[in-house]
């Protein structure tokens, strides 16, 4: 009997390292596959900021030609109204005076942009 209770343990503890020894395999590849998610996260993340600064170029090789129009629908009233005030005059007496209203109303504003420009690769040596 106590020769069983031997074998009966010795494989049940070779069963728990089997079991371990599975954990691991499985926590290793988990790892693994996920590294590579974590990289594209990385290089995503890398790429969003460079697009953020803009494209690198020559100076020396860049064309522009733009056209800017500005329209305007615009009415200005001024009206012109005597004694309207009291007012101090400089020396401190009360006096009547005359008021300016002006009123100004845009209707339509508006501004074109057009044209296009050439960008030429970025070189060695440019800034020097």
């Amino acid at each position: 009997m106590m020769i069983r209770q031997s074998a009966h343990t010795r494989m049940r503890r070779g069963q728990t390292a089997i079991e371990f020894a599975a954990l691991i395999v499985i926590l290793i590849a988990a790892v693994v596959t996920m590294q590579v998610y974590v990289k594209r996260g990385i290089m995503g993340r890398a790429r969003q900021t460079a697009d953020s600064l803009g494209e690198q170029f020559d100076p020396k090789a860049y064309k522009a030609g733009f056209e800017e129009r500005e329209f305007s629908d615009t009415v200005t009233v001024s009206e012109f109204k005597k004694d309207q005030l009291v007012c101090k005059d400089k020396a401190g007496t009360l006096v009547k005076c005359n008021v300016v209203e002006t009123t100004t109303t845009i209707n339509q504003e508006m501004t074109t942009k057009a044209g296009a420009e050439e960008v030429g690769p970025l070189k060695d040596n440019v800034w020097q």
